[in-house]
């Protein structure tokens, strides 16, 4: 089983796509860690031109099984920082760790296997953004 899967909707002037993959290599501590989730991590991220009356979404799509975060971040934001990949990646981890611990929190009422390791996960998404430079320490 794929443990993380990525897609993205950006302008192409953004390194989004190229920085989001970054997120693979949390495969490692989903399969060391945290075994017993049995199911797939969806992420997708979207930055739109326009984000008015849209906002960031999660599902779990049960057939699939997998727990789909669609992230939508304003392209008004990156906009000053085309050629920062630093800075686009901070910005990316602004939008996305709120939203992963909002989820995750939201799910482990619901996901059997999530509920017990959900604070830990949490922990160490952190931990990883943080190494990454997603976010500061």
């Amino acid at each position: 089983m794929e443990r993380i899967s990525l897609q993205s909707d950006t302008p192409s002037y953004l390194k989004v796509s190229e920085i989001q993959e970054e997120l693979l290599d949390f495969t490692d501590v989903l399969e060391t860690k945290y075994n017993t989730v049995d199911f797939e991590f969806a992420f997708c991220f979207r930055v739109l031109y326009s984000i008015e009356g849209i906002k960031s979404k999660a599902r779990f799509y049960k057939i699939e099984n997998w727990l789909g975060l669609d992230l939508i971040m304003p392209e008004s934001e990156f906009k000053p920082y085309k050629k920062d990949i630093e800075m686009q990646r901070k910005i990316m981890g602004k939008y996305f760790y709120p939203f992963f611990v909002e989820t995750i929190r939201k799910y482990a009422k619901k996901l059997p296997t999530l509920k017990p390791v959900s604070e830990n996960l949490i922990k160490d998404m952190e931990l990883f953004l943080i190494e990454k430079k997603w976010m500061e320490d």
